[in-house]
């Protein structure tokens, strides 16, 4: 995959910040309505087991980066450099794909199929530039992605 590597408008343009103070929890609901998450309904359930995961910090604010949110991070790192010159330099744990919730409601939950990286930020919206900011980021020397798993799922493969 290639992208198209542009002057980065986050060094010549001011931060835009949301005055809306978005939340996780709404960018959760968001991500959901995309296809990126599990349905409200495997969330609720969930919670009528007893399982508290409105408790837990990665169901409240775990999502998927938008582009805004790269933008203004990226911002940051290239505010601030060491004594030797160079910007901040952020080590990014990068999973690679999410699962497609609804090719798997679609086999009847029988088969676990996943979508990569790309395919999860164009459904998940407003995350349209993220990978091209990414790349960006590495050309400049303020993002170096990890690799931190496949999925964030344990999936019984046989």
């Amino acid at each position: 995959m290639t992208h198209a590597l542009a002057i980065s408008p986050y060094r010549h343009q001011p931060p835009r910040f949301s005055p809306q103070g978005e939340t996780g929890s709404y960018r959760v609901r968001r991500l959901r309505e995309a296809c990126v998450c599990p349905p409200r309904e495997a969330h609720e359930h969930l919670l009528a087991k007893g399982i508290a995961v409105v408790k837990s910090p990665y169901t409240r604010f775990d999502g998927l980066e938008r582009s805004e949110d790269l933008e203004l991070l990226l911002a940051v790192l290239c505010k601030h450099r060491g004594s030797d010159g160079k910007p901040a330099l952020l080590t990014a744990n990068t999973v690679m794909g999410n699962p497609d919730f609804e090719a798997i409601e679609s086999s009847d939950f029988k088969e676990y199929t996943w979508m990569d990286l790309e395919k999860s930020y164009e459904n998940a919206g407003d995350s349209e530039r993220v990978l091209s900011l990414m790349q960006e980021g590495i050309q400049e020397g303020l993002w170096l992605p990890q690799f931190h798993g496949r999925e964030h799922v344990n999936v019984a493969r046989g």
